[in-house]
């Protein structure tokens, strides 16, 4: 692929690590490289964005990652303790049934779609590192161009923040929530939210008590599954 002269644009999926290593390796390929699915890799246990293994900076035009099927993963750290340039606007997590989401400091906050499904470890689908429960609740922003979150089968998922802080959403258009018993509030600021897609039993099942939860009760929009 190296020797294709006119290739401008490429997307890789690779199931070890020594593949990634030489793709982040490669000075023809990383720039191209637009989409990354990342998959197997049955040993790994914890995966950072960046990395040593993951350079966000050989691969300057990245745009979406999925981590699939990968049994032993336990943590998925994304972002640094330094500046990133990463210009990651689609992330994905599937089939990560014992994986926890940490956010650094520094995370690429260019976001468009989040989206996570066959996670069961999940309870907290953005957990800053280092940081403390406030004493008061506090409205941050974090995603400031978030447009879709998908949360598909998340069986441990009780909110989507740690601590009292609420996640304000000023982009965000859709949401698509299915079997997530255990979440029951909506704890979020989204303004232009145009639609709540879910299944009817957990809908019904909300804590319209919240005055949080209950800003959304004209959004619901029936899930229709294949």
């Amino acid at each position: 692929m190296e020797s294709l002269k006119r290739l401008k644009v490429i997307g890789m999926t690779v199931s070890t690590l020594a593949a990634l290593q030489n793709l982040c390796d490669s000075p023809r390929l990383a720039p191209l490289t637009h989409w990354l699915h990342i998959e197997g890799c049955q040993d790994l246990t914890m995966f950072n964005i960046p990395s040593m293994d993951f350079h966000a900076e050989t691969m300057s035009s990245l745009g979406q990652i999925q981590l699939h099927a990968m049994s032993e993963l336990e943590e998925v750290v994304i972002g640094n303790r330094q500046p990133i340039l990463l210009p990651l606007q689609d992330l994905q997590l599937s089939s990560l049934p014992k994986a926890k989401l940490v956010w650094r400091a520094m995370f690429p906050n260019t976001l468009r779609e989040l989206k996570s499904e066959g996670c069961g470890a999940i309870d907290r689908l953005i957990k800053l590192e280092g940081e403390a429960n406030g004493s008061g609740e506090t409205v941050i922003t974090i995603f400031p161009d978030l447009y879709t979150m998908v949360l598909r089968r998340l069986p441990e998922l009780k909110s989507l923040y740690d601590g009292e802080r609420i996640l304000n959403f000023p982009s965000l258009k859709t949401i698509k929530v299915e079997d997530c018993l255990k979440l029951t509030k909506l704890m979020l600021v989204a303004d232009g939210l145009k639609e709540i897609e879910c299944e009817r039993s957990w809908w019904e099942q909300l804590n319209w008590g919240d005055e949080r939860t209950k800003s959304f009760q004209h959004l619901y929009k029936p899930m229709y599954i294949d």
